[in-house]
């Protein structure tokens, strides 16, 4: 066995470094295994390609789990295609045929028996950073440049693009196996002779003919350039549809409906389905009888968008009690509803409350469009920006922070100790209790009376801790003026610094 220090990994390229294309991942466990030229003439040589389809076969377990399988305790040779894994409940998982011949080929190699490790010595613990499953793995992605954490999830599907259409199903199960996931324990009783087997990988594995345009530079030429053309996974876990998107009338209709080539005339199309049908569809989908995901699909729009179609339909006016009056009108009314309301008002509840009275047909977006276009609702892009001051001289805790010179939450602190009066914001970009805030009179006459500890720090001659000025402070006599537990830090009266020769000057 060579020494440790040769066996480690060259760590991977970094990932904008990597192929967009890596080798499919059985083409060296092809050539190297299941040929008739297979001989071991190393150990690293046998049981790198045996380690690395025995990851597969082993459901993308861990190369660590891996590395701890044990002959005649996990793995079998009378039950070749069954294993369990080690660290999880006994229950028999599903062992790849081609993987159980690697396994019968490693075992008979190295002469190995019950108690044995199947991947790894005795004498050496298969989890240390040794020769063990997880550097042979490091060592085969490094040789074929591929990042390690990507092989196993590949083969499934490289085997989906290389195996043939026509190929027998005995024979592509022998190749594939159970798909992930697949609840069959034992596999199907299907024979394959070794002969007939060898001759299929050698026509269709990468490295060769057919297969062969997979792989390489010229195989990255032609998946680039022919990537529509090239054979689709199978769809796995398809929902079933629901017998009212198959058979339904509207529906029917609905999936059959041309949509405008021109993106941009998407929105006004949607809508006008929108008034026509979503009615009668999302009846349909309060019985159960249409899935939300297809009353989205028949919009092609997604989950959110028709939900929220339903949320503002509760709160429509039936078309039977709607008023009809001209749209200048019904402007008017809900420009003078918006700009007379009560102050932390939300717009949706002034909408509703106009509409409940008013008897009108008009919906919530129409009449939002409308306040923005008459400027009496203003909301930046994303998130509002918090003001800091209002017109109305209300200062927020941010401003009282960088007046008084103290952290972030002791503003707070103050006002809920009663120390500062408490003053809402009302936001008048959308009408609602923002924030708290202080008036700047009432800062004002807290910053005459008192000052922070970390202002006195920055006001001393020369530079000191805050610790060090407390000291200096309270030895002198003075000590503070609330609780600091309540207070979030230290405040002194200005007259009992003043008293013991300490200068201070107010900021606010």
């Amino acid at each position: 066995m060579s020494t440790i220090v040769a066996d480690l990994p060259l760590p991977p390229r970094p990932r904008e470094q990597r192929d967009a294309f890596p080798l499919p991942t059985p083409a060296d466990v092809v050539r190297l295994i299941m040929l008739d030229d297979w001989s071991p003439r190393t150990e690293r040589e046998a049981t790198l390609p045996a380690a690395f389809i025995a990851g597969a076969a082993c459901l993308r377990i861990h190369y660590h789990q891996a590395a701890a399988i044990r002959i005649g305790e996990h793995w079998k040779p009378g039950k070749p295609n069954e294993i369990l894994l080690p660290g999880r409940p006994p229950r028999p998982m599903p062992v790849l045929p081609i993987a159980a011949f690697a396994f019968e080929r490693l075992r008979a190699a190295y002469g190995k028996g019950d108690g044995d490790f199947l991947f790894g010595s005795n004498d050496v613990c298969p989890l240390f950073r040794q020769q063990n499953i997880y550097i042979r793995m490091c060592l085969l992605g490094n040789r074929l440049d591929v990042y390690t954490g990507t092989i196993l999830p590949q083969i499934h599907a490289f085997y989906d693009h290389a195996i043939p259409p026509e190929t027998p199903r005995e024979t592509k199960y022998a190749l594939t196996g159970p798909r992930p996931g697949s609840t069959r324990i034992t596999p199907e009783p299907f024979e394959v002779p070794v002969r007939k087997l060898r001759a299929f990988l050698r026509d269709h594995h990468p490295l060769s003919r057919k297969a062969g345009a997979y792989t390489g530079a010229r195989g990255k030429a032609m998946v680039a350039a022919n990537r529509q053309k090239l054979p689709k996974t199978p769809e796995r876990g398809r929902r079933k549809e629901t017998a009212a998107f198959r058979e339904d009338p509207i529906v029917i209709e609905m999936r059959a409906i041309e949509w405008p080539e021109d993106k941009a005339k998407w929105r006004a199309f949607r809508l006008d389905l929108r008034d026509k049908h979503f009615a009668y569809l999302d009846g349909l989908r309060a019985a159960r009888e249409l899935a939300r995901r297809e009353l989205a699909f028949l919009f092609k729009a997604p989950t959110s968008t028709t939900d929220g179609w339903y949320r503002d339909a509760r709160y429509r006016i039936p078309p039977e009690e709607a008023v009809e009056r001209p749209e200048a009108e019904w402007k008017r009314i809900f420009n003078d509803a918006f700009a007379a309301r009560v102050p932390g008002e939300k717009a949706h509840a002034v909408w509703w409350r106009t509409a409940s009275a008013e008897k009108s047909p008009i919906l919530y977006p129409i009449a939002k469009r409308w306040w923005k276009a008459a400027g009496l609702l203003k909301r930046p892009r994303g998130r509002p920006r918090k003001r800091s001051k209002t017109e109305d001289g209300l200062l927020s805790p941010r401003i009282v922070r960088e007046r008084l010179q103290i952290g972030a939450l002791v503003p707070r602190m103050l006002i809920d100790a009663g120390h500062l009066r408490k003053a809402p914001i009302v936001n008048p970009g959308h009408g609602t209790l923002s924030d708290v805030a202080v008036t700047a009179a009432d800062l004002k006459r807290f910053d005459a009376k008192y000052v922070s500890l970390s202002a006195l720090a920055r006001a001393w001659k020369r530079p000191l801790s805050f610790r060090a000025v407390a000291k200096k402070i309270e030895a002198a006599g003075a000590r503070p003026a609330f609780d600091p537990e309540t207070a979030g830090t230290r405040f002194y009266r200005r007259t009992d610094l003043e008293r013991l020769g300490f200068t201070t000057t107010p900021r606010a």
